[in-house]
Order: structure tokens, then sequence, then C-alpha cells
């Protein structure tokens, strides 16, 4: 069930890149909730697969930055991606970074956290692929950083095999 008492996304399973995402500041409302619909409809051309994806910071000063670990079965590999946004949730940079590295962006005890809650989350839905699990990682209220998982892209991505030719 959508939890109309938080803001959030609506998403086409088909988007990337900002395209096929609406806004939806109260799911509550039905004229809002579709307009958002039609206006993935619209720009997708397509009507299977929308999703509600709620938005998971709301504390602090608002500023995240996705947080993308690759798996390939039960296995996480090593370093990850870090992927900031602009205000049409378009990917403006993307950084591939070692593992050695990813105190830079984040502490690394939650890095090795976001780690493991990627394995459990490919055990758990017997993933028998590549796939990508995406984390929002902020800073709280209090001033600590938090991760949340916001999806499992389970299959190939452009940035896969371009940062494995990198390496």
């Amino acid at each position: 069930n959508m939890n109309t008492n938080e803001k959030g996304l609506l998403k086409s399973i088909h988007g990337g890149g900002g395209k096929g995402t609406a806004h939806l500041d109260d799911p509550s409302d039905p004229v809002q909730t579709r307009a958002a619909v039609e206006k993935v409809l619209v720009e997708m051309n397509r009507s299977d697969g929308i999703y509600f994806e709620q938005k998971v910071n709301t504390k602090g000063d608002g500023r995240f930055y996705q947080l993308e670990l690759e798996v390939d079965g039960e296995t996480c590999s090593q370093g990850g991606r870090f992927v900031w946004f602009n205000s049409r949730l378009q990917k403006v940079v993307e950084i591939g970074l070692a593992d050695d590295l990813i105190p830079l962006f984040m502490p690394a005890e939650l890095y090795q956290k976001s780690r493991k809650w990627a394995v459990a989350i490919a055990k758990m839905g017997g993933n028998n692929t590549r796939a990508t699990m995406e984390g929002l990682v902020f800073e709280n209220e209090k001033g600590e950083f938090e991760l949340q998982f916001i999806e499992c892209n389970r299959r190939p991505q452009v940035e896969n095999e371009a940062l494995a030719l990198l390496q």
C-alpha cells in the first residue's frame, strides 16, 4: 500500500536519469496524483510499470547522494559509485571509488554496513545475476550519517561495464 502521508516520487520502471519521474508532494491529493501519473505516462509513452518511491531524506539539510553497490549473485563487489543529482533528479556526477577512498564520502563503518545490507538483500531476493543495490546517504538533524535503501536494479547497467574497463 502507498503511504499517503509522506512525500515521494512516481517512477516508471523503464525510466532512468530523471526520465519517467514525477514529484508527488501530497499523495493524498487525487488531482496531484493524477497529474504525476499523466506526466510519467506521457514522458515514457507507455503505461506499464509505475511505482511510488517515498522520499527518505526529510531530515537534516535535505542534501543527499546515492551510493550504488554492485552484487554478483550474493557477492558484493569491491568499491562503489557515488551519484549526485540536479533538481530534476538527473545524474550530474557519478564517481566510482575503490574501498580505501570511500571515507572521503561516508564513514567507513556505514559503508561496511551497507555492503552487508546489499548481500542480505541479494540473499533474501534470491539474486542470481548482476544487480545494483542503491541507497541514499545523508546527514540527519543530529549530524550523523544514515543510509536508506531505495531500490535494486536486477539488470546490467552501463556504468558497470565502463567502470570495469577503467579498473
